[in-house]
């Protein structure tokens, strides 16, 4: 709670975890939003 804001979002991830972190969130937003997006039209 007392770390700077820049700090506390600022982080290096690997390729392979990259691919999963995108997997999900496709998943996630295509339930929530009951249909399905490109994930290049979203990011």
């Amino acid at each position: 709670m007392l770390a700077p804001i820049k700090k506390v979002f600022s982080f290096n991830i690997g390729e392979e975890s990259l691919k999963e972190l995108k997997l999900i969130a496709k998943l996630y937003v295509n339930e929530k939003l009951e249909k399905e997006y490109k994930m290049d039209d979203i990011f």
